[in-house]
């Protein structure tokens, strides 16, 4: 064979290798939504790497023949050409022994040849492919379907060895490859997407809600029942207008006598118009809309359908006697998916006030979720919803400002009570360096 030919040979040998090792990995790597969105835009290279994709053990196995096929040629035709260049130069350096100069070439050779192998023709081609899966597959989609097919019988036979081996030691052979990731993975892909600069913290922190949402209960959200504004459906309209000019809100709930007798809500528009009439005989009942009613363990995700279906943006929590426990709307579930949403009329004081990096001031009502997302505080109460309910489940009673207890690595302390609940606290972290040293 010609010098010339026999080059071309180990050269091809050589790119032969790396086009499968490539392609192996880039299968592995690529992700199905990419492919998908190519699919979509009639990418017909796309649509033949997504069968390759789905059916990834079959072609992981035609690459693997692919790649034992290359490397046994290299060895084959790639050292006896290397070889017998170098045994010239075995005669010039004074090697006599003619066994000497074929082990000292052939060795000379393997080694060239490995280097060409290991280097071109499988490290290369991994790391352009893993860098570059998208573009990789997308180029290796036709000629290894060609491939697949060409060697089918082949590959029939070894993936037929290689599952009766696998049942041989109890791994099923019929087991899908998926590409579905758990919440875990997910919460780690993000995480590691927010370090490598592709997403934003903000955004990060709206798609862990979105993996927190479908776990929180109604009565982690609520509006407690001592903080619902409510009108009396025995009181007229003019009269429970001004109630609700006083406080700003749009929709209340109506009530016979008391709060645990909810018989709908008033749309405060509905209420102007009641009170403002030329009549005069519109009753509180008049204005009345249906209310919804949820269980407190009810999840968020079941109430905001139903405020989705019945075009109701008001629902009262009752708790497991039927009294009313809290009031929840559209806008409390919403919040938990994007962060706290303030209007024009909105003059709440944020829940956690931080002060210093390690010292920070807390509403009783503080939700537990927040209070540990904001100080990093590690927390075993499960059965408590708010920062108040920390402080009573530690005090065993109702306590008084100026209470102090010990909570993780810091000291939680209470700053005001009234009418029997905690208005403020505050947290104050040992910092870790302190914290180590003593």
């Amino acid at each position: 064979m010609e010098p010339v030919s026999q080059a071309f040979i180990v050269l091809f040998l050589v790119a032969l290798n790396g086009f499968f090792v490539a392609a192996e990995f880039a299968f592995v790597k690529v992700g199905s939504a990419r492919l998908g969105i190519l699919i979509e835009q009639g990418s017909r290279r796309a649509r033949t790497a997504q069968h390759i994709q789905s059916h990834l053990d079959e072609y992981l196995s035609a690459c693997q023949i692919g790649i034992t096929i290359a490397s046994l040629g290299l060895g084959w035709v790639g050292e006896p050409f290397i070889a017998r260049y170098l045994r010239p130069l075995m005669h010039v350096a004074g090697f006599e022994s003619e066994a000497l100069i074929h082990a000292v070439a052939f060795s000379i050779a393997f080694l060239l040849i490995t280097f060409l192998h290991i280097v071109l023709g499988e490290m290369a081609p991994k790391s352009f492919a893993i860098r570059r899966p998208l573009a990789t597959s997308l180029n290796c989609a036709f000629p290894l379907r060609w491939f697949y097919v060409a060697a089918y019988p082949f590959i029939y036979a070894l993936n037929g060895s290689a599952n009766l081996a696998l049942r041989l030691v109890g791994v099923r052979a019929d087991e899908s490859l998926s590409q579905a990731h758990s919440e875990e993975e997910l919460r780690a892909l993000l995480s590691h997407s927010e370090e490598s600069g592709e997403i934003t913290k903000e955004e990060t922190t709206m798609l862990e809600r979105v993996f927190e949402f479908h776990d929180r209960e109604a009565h982690q959200i609520l509006v407690p029942r001592p903080d619902i504004v409510y009108l009396l459906a025995e009181s007229d309209p003019e009269e429970n207008l001004k109630t609700a000019e006083q406080c700003g809100f749009t929709r209340f709930p109506l009530c016979v006598e008391n709060i645990d007798h909810i018989i709908g809500f008033v749309h405060v528009k509905d209420l102007y118009r009641g009170a403002r009439t030329a009549t005069g005989n519109v009753s509180m009942q008049d204005l009345k809309r249906e209310i919804l009613f949820f269980p407190e363990h009810t999840t968020l995700d079941s109430i905001l359908g139903a405020f989705q279906r019945s075009k109701v943006h008001l629902g009262i929590v009752l708790d497991e006697y039927g009294g009313t426990l809290g009031l929840v709307t559209l806008e409390d579930v919403i919040e938990e998916l994007v962060g706290e949403i303030q209007d024009e009329f909105d003059r709440e004081i944020p829940a956690v006030i931080p002060l210093g990096p390690n010292e920070f001031l807390l509403d009783g009502r503080c939700p537990v979720s927040l209070f540990v997302e904001k100080t990093g505080v590690a927390l075993d109460e499960a059965d408590v919803d708010t920062v108040a309910g920390i402080i009573l489940r530690l005090k065993g009673g109702v306590p008084v400002a100026g209470d102090k207890f010990t909570l993780d690595e810091g000291t939680l302390v209470v700053e005001r009570v009234g009418d029997q609940r905690i208005r403020r606290a505050r947290y104050i972290r040992i910092p870790e360096r302190q914290s180590a040293a003593n």
